[in-house]
């Protein structure tokens, strides 16, 4: 169910417009490609598929840039709240640890310490006691799993059996098939996008 979830939040894509502009700029090219001569394709043509590529994979760059998050004990904290709201606990741990923190500060108040002061050495104790816990199994990076990709893979695939059932059915034309050209194209696009993700995040993950 948790998987599920994961594949449908479809909401979890960044960059959207960028993927949006790189499909405008594919399904405009494939009408004129197709209303040009769809047995040749011509070189301005051959460019504007390049573009739309290229476009495609500069999104999937920003995508993957703008998931990656620093692991919440490599950044600083200025904040006892915040800083735990970023760990990956459920609600009731957060609580617990906010409180022993937060007692653990004001102690250090009563011996003398800013409140600044406490926050900062309350914070680091954690870090120095998560550190010794987690030693080497605690990484840098915090990489989703990108299971979204493959949600929208899905919804490619649906559109363009979709569009070719319509085009196979009820009425065919250019258009119909520019668009289903277009949807499995993405469909395909999603599904590589997902698995080099993976690849790179093993790199990563050896890496650091």
């Amino acid at each position: 169910m948790n998987l599920l979830k994961k594949i449908t939040s479809l909401t979890d894509i960044k960059y959207f417009w960028i993927l949006l502009v790189s499909i405008a700029v594919f399904v405009v090219t494939l009408l004129i490609d197709y209303y040009d001569n769809p047995a040749h394709t011509p070189f301005n043509v051959l460019v504007g598929y390049g573009i739309a590529i290229i476009i495609g994979g500069v999104w999937a760059i920003f995508n993957y840039i703008g998931h990656i998050k620093v692991n919440v004990l490599y950044r600083k904290s200025k904040d006892l709240s915040s800083f735990v709201e970023r760990l990956v606990l459920d609600k009731e741990e957060k609580t617990e640890l906010l409180a022993y923190m937060e007692d653990y500060a004001q102690d250090l108040v009563h011996q003398g310490r800013s409140y600044k002061e406490a926050t900062a050495v309350a914070i680091n104790q954690f870090k120095i006691n998560e550190f010794d816990r987690l030693s080497k199994d605690s990484t840098i990076f915090h990489l989703p799993a990108h299971h979204y990709l493959i949600g929208y893979a899905f919804v490619a695939t649906v559109l363009f059996v979709l569009w070719l059932w319509i085009g196979n059915t009820i009425i065919s034309s250019p258009f119909i098939t520019v668009l289903e050209a277009t949807c499995f194209s993405y469909a395909s696009g999603f599904i590589v996008a997902y698995f080099l993700y993976k690849l790179i995040d093993i790199m990563i993950y050896k890496k650091f």
